[in-house]
């Protein structure tokens, strides 16, 4: 999947959005098992984005491997437009993950909550055709979120609450692609010890701010040359 240019269309890329929403799959199949966690989380500073991609053993609880990347946005920040400025950095960390690896994958994001039914999480999923989540750390509008935490969105379910342990902050959970959300949901809550976000989501957020600020260092001494992208040095 490439990045939008400059001239982006928004007419074209809502049409994009709602084919891509009736391409995805929230359902799934029960029997799999997911033990090897594919997390994607990205840092942004105004036209730099910073993202990494984590492959966790979650029966082990290690770290298997990290890929990062750094590019610069093509997309501008438009709320309801963001998966397509998230998904070009999710895609680039993850191209050095050998994906025969990977059983799911855990988007800093949303997937089917969003006003078009496909937020970074269905993008990233159909793209790399993989059972896909979205855990997000702030809800978009919708129109109710009943009392099981069910999140409801043009007439149907969207997504869930999850606000456990006690004392957490609560996170978003929906589906990206083949899988359905009630285990999408139990996968997001094992891999959540803490009040923080599931493991590899965290590890991957950590790293993409700490690179972030080491490249942004970088660049205040001249050029970053390794990814193409070049900051004149102040005079």
């Amino acid at each position: 999947m490439k990045a939008l240019m400059p001239s982006f269309n928004y007419e074209k890329a809502a049409k994009a959005q709602e084919i891509m929403a009736n391409l995805m799959d929230d359902v799934g199949l029960s029997d799999r098992k997911y033990e090897r966690i594919l997390g994607l989380d990205a840092s942004y500073s105004n036209d730099l984005s910073c993202s990494v991609a984590v492959l966790y053993n979650a029966r082990k609880g290690k770290v298997i491997k990290v890929s990062s990347a750094l590019l610069k946005n093509k997309v501008p920040y438009v709320p309801g437009f963001l998966g397509f400025r998230e998904a070009s950095a999710f895609l680039a960390s993850a191209q050095e993950i050998d994906l025969s690896d990977v059983d799911l994958i855990l988007v800093d994001g949303h997937g089917r909550f969003h006003p078009r039914l496909a937020g970074s999480a269905v993008q990233v999923g159909l793209a790399l055709g993989k059972p896909t989540v979205g855990v997000a750390k702030k809800p978009l509008k919708a129109e109710k979120i009943d009392e099981r935490g069910y999140v409801w969105l043009k007439g149907r379910v969207v997504g869930k609450v999850l606000n456990e342990p006690k004392g957490a902050k609560r996170l978003y959970i929906s589906v990206g692609n083949e899988i359905s959300l009630e285990d999408a949901f139990e996968v997001v809550k094992l891999l959540r010890p803490g009040k923080g976000l599931p493991v590899p989501l965290n590890i991957a957020d950590r790293l993409s701010r700490r690179l972030m600020e080491y490249a942004l260092r970088r660049s205040e001494k001249g050029y970053i040359r390794r990814f193409g992208l070049r900051r004149k040095q102040a005079s």
